[in-house]
């Protein structure tokens, strides 16, 4: 536990913090998305992603300690999915013209809608909702799993593999494997059929590995 807290603490000292002291985790180098310069991410910058696998650590690490400091954190963690652009300087969590919920794992202007990044990001409120079982938490987590749910053929090609984000449609053979274990584990997750159905779908169009 001294190893996980030296690391936590660390997270901790270089985070920017909103002024309700959520805290958001920094990527410290520039990132040009699809190795395009047109869209890059500038250092310092943050991700849902990165917000909720952090989240998914500090609530294992409170399950496991039942110590109340790390779901103290955890409450302060899960606060950077609720501020949304209009808000905070900060943010990883956006509303698209239809309302669905998108965890972006790249905040840009112009959101990209990238379809592993949200997921991995969902797994993260999934986790705290195991220790804050509140219909505000559960809604945040409906909200984001319906956003992939109600959209996930616009990332099928069909015949070939499936596109990293919807706002690039760049197809990804990489994180076309991903995105089929992401869609069974939120089948299991929700037991919703038609995840299991899509991955299945998924890997007719392309199974090479």
């Amino acid at each position: 536990m001294i190893l996980a807290d030296k690391y936590l603490n660390k997270l901790l000292e270089d985070a920017y913090y909103t002024v309700d002291s959520a805290p958001f985790f920094p990527y410290t180098f520039d990132f040009e998305l699809h190795g395009d310069y047109s869209q890059i991410m500038k250092a310092p910058w943050f991700s849902a992603m990165a917000q909720g696998q952090a989240l998914s650590a500090i609530v294992d690490l409170y399950e496991f300690t039942q110590d109340e400091k790390y779901r103290l954190i955890a409450d302060k963690v899960y606060r950077t999915f609720k501020l949304r652009t209009t808000e905070s300087e900060y943010w990883v969590a956006v509303a698209d013209s239809k309302e669905y919920l998108w965890l972006e794992e790249y905040p840009m202007d112009s959101f990209n809608y990238t379809l592993n990044g949200t997921v991995f990001a969902i797994y993260g409120v999934f986790d705290y909702y195991r220790i804050n079982q509140t219909d505000s938490v559960k809604t945040v987590l409906q909200a984001s799993i319906t956003a992939i749910h109600d959209n996930i053929l616009k990332f099928r090609n069909p015949g070939s593999y499936s596109n990293y984000c919807i706002k690039h449609a760049v197809p990804s053979k990489e994180y076309h494997k991903i995105h089929v274990g992401q869609l069974q584990q939120l089948y299991k997750m929700t037991n919703e059929p038609y995840f299991n159905e899509v991955a299945e779908l998924f890997i007719e169009d392309f199974y090479d590995y």
